[in-house]
């Protein structure tokens, strides 16, 4: 199942327009491939394109805004407040 967030600031990727992100719920997985990374950004960044089959270049084309948002769903598939 995934949960779909509507882009308030939709961005261009591969030509297109994408109006929407599809998260997934994050699994132990995800998390052993960002660990590796230093930076806490660069992790937030990975982790959103493992979930949403996204590529990283295409996350960082996110309005802050829409980041926020997402970042706040993925805090509520940990359980954690945003």
């Amino acid at each position: 199942m995934k949960t779909e967030i509507t882009l308030q600031y939709p961005i261009e990727a591969n030509g297109t327009t994408r109006k929407t992100v599809a998260l997934r719920r994050p699994k132990v997985r995800d998390f052993e491939v960002v660990n590796a990374i230093k930076d806490e950004f660069e992790q937030a960044v990975r982790l959103i394109a493992n979930l949403s089959e996204m590529t990283p270049d295409e996350v960082r084309e996110i309005d802050m805004a829409d980041y926020k948002k997402i970042q706040e769903i993925i805090s509520g598939f940990l359980g954690q407040n945003a």
